[in-house]
């Protein structure tokens, strides 16, 4: 697509818990991206920016730090790393979701989503944490491969399916994951022997932020047609996990948590006309019949509404105009390669 959560939702996608629970892992990529339940009642303030396709290709990178330059460390990168393709009666549809993990997208047959595909960054060693079972495979594209599964303490088997991990590059890794015995092995081996993890494409997002909190960190961007999301956490807590072995969260709930949605509501309560915010979320109704959501856990509001207000967002129906999730992002808010 891996710290708990102090009085926030549930998280979207929450390995170890889901593991201890017993229960199928929740897909991230969906097109309803979670939000915080919003209740727009608060009085109006300055309303984000909606802006139409530029004549230009992609809107310019907006508030980058004064730091950054060519001598400056290299960001790293939030764009796919592959693009959709067939595998035999399978699609795997162009991806969706992108994070420190690595690259993840759906999976259908016949127009029905039965599993996801992630391939993970290079030197990730902890494919999936939690305690699994594993069997030898037969090799894909001649590289080591494993069938695995979770169990649970006490050597119980879990719900989850059977899934396929396998090395797709030197020190690199993938695996398919089925919806609850939706894919065969040989679906899944068809899959990954098709995968082309060098032909990755650029991410791109429709909101454009301007000002970020000095302390936070991009670690999720994902989009879909008409809607785009990104998650940011404290630098302390994205160093951590970049240092852990599956980039993930390390067990519990985030304390600290930015998210920024643009897209259609995804619930039946009003979209205020103008920004609006009370409880650490801001709202507020952009062109196309689209929302701006904007919350925060353990962030003061006043942070959440300064980062509402310097939003830019480009147009929704017009993705050719987003652009790239590096160049959307202030420099400063996100992690750096050479660190």
């Amino acid at each position: 697509m891996e710290d708990a959560r102090v009085d926030a939702p549930p998280a979207r996608y929450d390995v170890d818990h889901v593991v201890r629970a017993g229960r199928r892992l929740r897909w991230r990529h969906r097109a309803g991206w979670a939000t915080a339940v919003v209740v727009a009642v608060a009085a109006a303030v300055v309303a984000p920016q909606v802006v139409a396709r530029p004549e230009r290709p992609a809107p310019a990178p907006v508030a980058a730090s004064p730091s950054a330059s060519a001598a400056s460390p290299e960001l790293l990168s939030f764009d796919y790393a592959f693009r959709g393709y067939q595998a035999g009666a399978f699609r795997v549809l162009d991806p969706t979701l992108v994070e420190l993990r690595g690259t993840t997208a759906e999976i259908r047959r016949n127009g029905k989503e039965v599993g996801q595909l992630t391939v993970l960054r290079p030197g990730i060693t902890d494919v999936v944490p939690g305690l699994l079972s594993t069997t030898p495979a037969e090799p894909v594209a001649g590289r080591e491969a494993t069938w695995a599964q979770f169990v649970l303490p006490g050597d119980r088997a879990s719900d989850d399916s059977e899934f396929l991990v396998w090395e797709y590059a030197d020190g690199a890794k993938a695996m398919v994951r089925p919806i609850a015995g939706s894919m065969t092995r040989a679906g899944m081996r068809a899959v990954a022997e098709a995968l082309a993890p060098d032909s990755g494409s650029a991410a791109h997002l429709a909101t454009v932020a301007k000002y970020l909190p000095a302390d936070y960190r991009l670690i999720t961007a994902g989009s879909t047609s008409g809607s785009s999301y990104t998650e940011f956490v404290t630098a302390s807590m994205a160093e951590e996990r970049m240092r852990r072995p599956g980039r993930g969260p390390a067990p519990g709930k985030i304390a600290h948590l930015i998210q920024i949605k643009a897209g259609k509501a995804d619930d039946d309560l009003p979209t205020p006309a103008k920004l609006t915010c009370q409880a650490g979320t801001c709202t507020a109704a952009v062109a196309g019949g689209y929302r701006l959501t904007v919350s925060g856990q353990g962030i003061a509001a006043s942070e959440v509404k300064k980062i509402a207000q310097g939003i830019t967002v480009v147009d929704l129906n017009d993705r050719a105009a987003w652009p790239r999730v590096n160049d959307a992002i202030p420099a400063a808010a996100q992690l750096t390669v050479n660190r």
